[in-house]
């Protein structure tokens, strides 16, 4: 079932397993597709998981539902908890805490501390996997490894073992795949294996976050290129700009004014010509269609935008939008200009159909 995530807060329609809409005023909903309300008003809040699972209150308790409305455990009191917090699901696990925060003015240091009723990881049917010590918190998780933060922001790596990865504690943990986090100390940064091995990534620019389909975007002195997560370059650093991360093992690149798609042996795939322009902030192929803009001579878009296949022919568009949210499953959805009360964001198909319209109230049209 392919569902719609609507974030009101942010302005955004977002396209994901299912969705959470919320109104300006009234109790939340889930839609699915075509804006059929799926559980009516029966949660006072929900949290999208993408698992197939969600957590919810009623505005009493808060729970583990499964995507058809069955309750599967009790987490927690709503008028007892001062706060709570449930992350989406990774490789089956996530993290659940709730907690009493506690303001301690004696302890400048330690300005609060927190007394948890939970704080651990569980697995679909929201039963215990690990109990996290009360002096840490999980900040990523997968299912080989969490990172644990202390109240200090000091960071480590353990397994679900209770062991360390290493004893080390970091400033920056990212995970970037199953087996590998990128990790940071000071002015040092490179990646760290499951098996302990360690990659310096020190000579690259800070901005080493950037990770898909094997390969891991870095930057020195302004050009711009690709290595894999042993450190061997793959993509060489020639490019003025690319697309953030690889995507169905094509990446957009610009150099010396020439902007192309590229595959991972670094050969030209498609060339873009002026007046088309890469979209090097967003999202590069998927389902075989990409993004595109339409600019002016001063480089402004001024058309809109639009979507080419693998031959470069405009498939679909040009759409005079705030934004184009990247195709999923076959929808996309059209962002309307910010701060308009009569805005609305519209959801269509590969062909370019609407399939669903909602306004700034959550109202399906």
């Amino acid at each position: 079932m392919d569902i719609f995530y609507y974030n009101y807060h942010y302005k955004t329609l977002y396209l994901a397993n299912h969705a959470q809409v919320t109104p300006m005023f009234g109790k939340e909903h889930i839609l699915d597709v075509y804006g059929n309300n799926i559980f009516g008003d029966q949660f006072e809040y929900e949290v999208y998981l993408g698992s197939g699972n969600m957590f919810a209150n009623d505005g009493k308790v808060g729970a583990l539902y499964n995507m058809s409305g069955e309750f599967l455990r009790k987490l927690w009191d709503v008028d007892k908890e001062t706060g709570a917090r449930v992350s989406e699901y990774v490789d089956g696990l996530a993290y659940f805490k709730s907690y009493i925060t506690v303001y301690n003015d004696a302890d400048s240091k330690h300005y609060r501390t927190r007394d948890y009723y939970f704080n651990e990881m569980i697995d679909v049917n929201g039963q215990t996997v690990f109990k996290i010590p009360d002096d840490r918190e999980v900040n990523e998780f997968n299912k080989n490894f969490m990172i644990l933060q202390d109240y200090d922001r000091n960071k480590q790596i353990m397994k679900y073992d209770g062991t360390l990865l290493t004893p080390n504690t970091y400033d920056y943990c990212f995970i970037l795949d199953s087996d590998v986090i990128k990790v940071e100390k000071g002015d040092e940064r490179g990646l760290l294996h499951l098996d302990g091995t360690y990659v310096d990534l020190t000579k690259y620019n800070s901005d080493v976050v950037h990770y898909n389909e094997g390969l891991l975007r870095v930057n020195i002195k302004g050009k711009t290129g690709f290595i894999n997560k042993f450190g061997e370059v793959v993509i060489p650093l020639i490019y003025d700009v690319t697309q953030y991360t690889f995507s169905e093992g094509l990446v957009g690149v610009k150099k010396n004014k020439r902007e192309y798609y590229i595959d991972k042996n670094n050969n030209i795939v498609l060339e873009i010509k002026h007046p088309y322009h890469i979209p090097f902030t967003s999202g590069g192929f998927n389902d075989g269609i990409a993004e595109i803009n339409h600019t002016d001579d001063r480089g402004f878009i001024d058309q809109g935008v639009g979507y080419i296949n693998l031959n470069g022919d405009l498939v679909l568009g040009l759409f005079k939008t705030y934004k184009t949210n990247p195709y999923n499953r076959g929808y996309a959805v059209l962002d309307p200009t910010y701060g308009k009360m009569d805005m609305v964001w519209t959801t269509i198909d590969i062909f370019g159909n609407e399939v669903c319209v909602y306004d700034y109230y959550g109202k399906v049209r």
